[in-house]
């Protein structure tokens, strides 16, 4: 096979630029019929030697003289497209059929790229609309950028010295390009990413364990293979795609493009799928539509990037995923997302120290379809900001939306960067709130989905139980719940060190105190808590307690008693928190994640306080009883509220503003209901909620708010009946700074946000719910403050809610707290 370039290489002459064998034979892409299909068999390229298996064999000669390897053929068409790139003005003048004929022979694999399309916008002048290829373009990550010196070498408390890990010459960084095609004839949407892994053998999607992989690999190799997705906002598959697949290599490289839609990939899929059903990806690719990205709609469109390894075997080979929504796909231009499993824990490495795998994705502009709406992209990277803020947080949408509050802050009146990195079910939320106009917020996932644990059998078991050892046991492992996503954290702030605005500051929640300790540490950073769950932070007095026992309204029993001694304490506390973070044996601990980036052991809270890290909680003095033993560097500032400035008053929260209008009119009371995130039981809620409307001495609507599922059909139809009247209304969300004003009464779950939203109201509040760890705190500072009652669980309030609800709205009850909570209310 020759690979020379003979004869003239300008106008009529650049066929001669295409690959052909000894006997003079162009290169073309064999049919599906002359292709063979037993994996066993193998063929050499005739350019570079190479092994080809025999089912993944697509190049060869008319007469079948010998066959050549992707890598070469698109090698061969790249030099054809750069020499018609330079031969542009030729082509503009003289074009022709000829030329037209040459350039329709470019694979599908370089029709997304910069060059592709600008020499098709030449074409298209004076000929038909050219097939072409939606493109994104791959960009290298540099694993010796300026970061490495950055962070080479930091002191341990034992004066030991760790040095740098993701230096390429320990073979732990790596690239992973790929581009991908599709057939002639149609438009096609083409992709080509970079990924970057260390040691990407490990699965975390697919529940394959290290020990399965390792069998065929011991050292850790792998053989990946990519498939991309573009979705629908129904999850209908659009178009499929997927690359070839990279033999035994710890640092995979894909050089090819993938187009969306791609035929070829229809046709390997149909045929593999004969062969059994544990073929994931060729059920994928043949449930593919095949629809242009003309007739994309560009806002609920989605396009997802999976890995799979091909050596573990028949059974499921996933890797992880990357889901990214194709609008700010576009608006980024550019950008690195990370790789997560099933679980949307992030991918690691098996390299210590297990960094994560991350894919980087960036868009030809000169590809885009002409029907898309135009979409500016940000780009804003060489900006200068005065101060960088790194923000960690895990947990529930209560535990993020405080962050958010005080990044809208410092990036509005100081015109800080703040880059908030937490769960990816929080992305949405917190780019929504990102839209300031003097600097900047940015949004990084961390790996985990709380929400999704939420509804696990252990959570719902803890959510049903009320022993004060399973708080407890809860608080614990509050932590531990997050350590594999330490190395997402320090690899994110050693990355930034090559941006314009390397992280200045770490702000870090309740859950990721250790990490953040071993992540300032490791970078060389200063750290400061935001903490919303004081009762977190260590006391040596009685009366501070890490867990506020919660009785039923009936009385105190004896194993309540021995509950409330033994497992509501800080004592005890350190207790199960050492075993939960140090256990020798656990998957991950606290020890052995510093150990990874040469630190020594450490008592979080007690080298906080000896460094003087500033310790913030958003409470105003008189919230709770400070403990007297807490040092200064614990500081208590005002409360933290997040506002929508898109308007004001019962208008700007249109069906429930029409809700509230209507009530006022007809002289109903308003009670606010919201568990936020909280799994609180359809039915338990339909039950009080129907009760509360029938049996109350007061005319009351009801209003809603959190999530919304099936429960049973006679309450269903109850609480359909009081919507049809006017008396019942539910959302899933809604502005609570603009409709808590409006209520009379409210029934929360005891988050910092509700409570605190109710609190300032002046009105009556009942924190009931599941009530864990921070929601009793809340609890009883409502009770201590006049506003309430004491805490109880939903099972309980469903017995007194109609109680609650005829005292909360009675103009005669409850004097005394209402003048309690109005002096209390006035100092919020």
């Amino acid at each position: 096979m020759s690979a020379e370039l003979p004869g003239c290489t300008r106008g009529p002459h650049i066929a001669w630029l295409l690959l052909r064998c000894k006997k003079g034979h162009a290169v073309k892409e064999l049919k599906e019929s002359d292709k063979r299909w037993n994996p066993f068999l193998h063929t050499v390229c005739s350019v570079c030697g190479g092994s080809i298996a025999s089912q993944t064999a697509r190049w060869s000669c008319e007469y079948h003289c010998s066959t050549v390897c992707d890598a070469c053929v698109m090698q061969q068409f790249q030099m054809l497209l750069v020499e018609l790139q330079q031969s542009s003005l030729h082509v503009a003048h003289n074009g022709g059929p000829a030329v037209v004929k040459e350039v329709e022979a470019i694979p599908w694999e370089l029709r997304g790229t910069k060059e592709f399309n600008q020499l098709r916008k030449l074409l298209q002048q004076d000929s038909k609309p050219f097939p072409h290829a939606f493109g994104i373009e791959a960009w290298m990550h540099n694993s010796t950028s300026p970061l490495t010196d950055a962070v080479r070498r930091v002191p341990s408390d034992s004066t030991a010295t760790w040095y740098n890990v993701v230096s390429g010459a320990r073979g732990e960084a790596f690239n992973w390009p790929s581009r991908f095609r599709d057939h002639p004839g149609s438009s096609s949407s083409c992709w080509r990413f970079l990924r970057r892994a260390w040691g990407c053998s490990w699965i975390g999607g697919g529940g394959v364990s290290r020990g399965a992989m390792q069998a065929k690999y011991p050292d850790g190799f792998c053989d990946p293979v990519v498939l991309v997705e573009v979705l629908d906002g129904d999850g209908e598959t659009l178009a499929a795609a997927r690359s070839h697949m990279a033999t035994k290599t710890r640092n995979p490289v894909w050089n090819q493009t993938l187009s969306l839609p791609c035929a070829r990939d229809m046709q390997l899929a149909q045929q593999q799928g004969k062969l059994g059903s544990m073929y994931r990806k060729s059920v994928k690719l043949a449930a593919a539509q095949n629809v242009p990205p003309d007739q994309w709609d560009v806002a609920t469109t989605t396009v997802r990037v999976t890995l799979y390894d091909k050596s573990v075997g028949p059974m499921d080979q996933t890797i992880g995923e990357v889901s990214v929504p194709l609008p700010q796909l576009l608006e980024d231009s550019q950008d690195t997302y990370l790789v997560s499993d099933a679980w949307q824990e992030a991918v690691l490495g098996t390299q210590q120290p297990h960094l994560p795998c991350k894919v980087s994705l960036s868009v030809v502009q000169e590809s885009l379809p002409k029907n898309w709406p135009v979409v500016k992209a940000k780009n804003d990277r060489g900006q200068r900001y005065p101060m960088h803020v790194f923000m960690m947080t895990c947990g529930t949408r209560g535990d993020v939306q405080p962050f958010v509050a005080l990044a809208r802050g410092l990036a509005e009146q100081l015109g800080w960067l703040v880059t908030i990195c937490t769960e990816q079910s929080h992305a949405a939320f917190v780019r929504k709130h990102s839209d300031v106009h003097s600097s900047k917020i940015r949004f990084r996932p961390s790996g985990g989905n709380t929400e999704a644990r939420m509804d696990s059998v252990g959570a719902h078991f803890l959510l049903t139980h009320r022993a004060e050892f399973l708080q407890m046991i809860a608080l614990a492992r509050s932590e531990a719940e997050f350590f594999s996503s330490a190395t997402v954290f320090v690899d994110y702030v050693r990355a930034m060190e090559a941006e314009p605005n390397p992280v200045d500051l770490i702000m870090f929640g309740f859950t990721l105190a250790g990490v953040a300790a071993l992540v300032g540490e490791h970078c060389r950073k200063p750290v400061v808590g935001f903490i919303l769950q004081p009762s977190c932070i260590p006391s040596k007095e009685e009366d501070w307690k890490a867990v506020q026992p919660i009785h039923s309204p009936e009385g105190k029993s004896l194993l309540d008693t021995v509950d409330e001694m033994a497992f509501t304490s800080h004592n005890s506390l350190k207790l199960l928190k050492d075993l939960a973070e140090k256990n020798p044996f656990a998957s991950w601990n606290l020890n052995h994640l510093r150990r990874l980036f040469g630190l020594g052991p450490t008592d979080t809270w007690q080298a906080y306080n000896q460094a003087r890290v500033p310790i913030i909680i958003p409470m105003p003095a008189g919230t709770f009883q400070r403990p007297q033993d807490w040092p200064d560097n614990i500081i208590q500032t005002d409360f933290i509220f997040l506002r929508n400035q898109a308007g004001t008053g019962r208008k700007s929260l249109g069906e429930v503003g029409d809700f509230v209008e209507t009530a006022r009119q007809e002289g109903k009371k308003l009670c606010l209901i919201t568990f936020s995130s909280m799994p609180v039981p359809r039915r338990t809620l339909l039950r009080i909620i129907v009760k509360m409307l029938n049996e109350a001495n007061f005319p009351v609507s009801v209003i809603y708010v959190g999530r919304i599922d099936e429960g049973p059909e006679d309450l269903e139809n109850a609480a359909r009946q009081f919507k049809e009247t006017g008396r019942f209304f539910e959302a899933r969300a809604v502005d609570f700074g603009l409709l808590f004003p409006e209520m009379d009464c409210f029934v929360v779950h005891g988050g910092l946000g509700t409570t605190v939203e109710a609190l300032r109201t002046r009105k009556p509040c009942c924190v009931t719910g599941p009530l864990l760890m921070d929601q009793r705190f809340w609890g009883y500072v409502c009770h201590e403050k006049g506003v309430g009652p004491k805490p109880v669980f939903i099972a309980d309030f469903e017995k007194h809610c109609v109680d609650f609800v005829n005292n909360a709205v009675n103009p005669e009850g409850h004097s005394r707290e209402r003048s309690e909570h109005e002096s209390y209310a006035l100092s919020l």
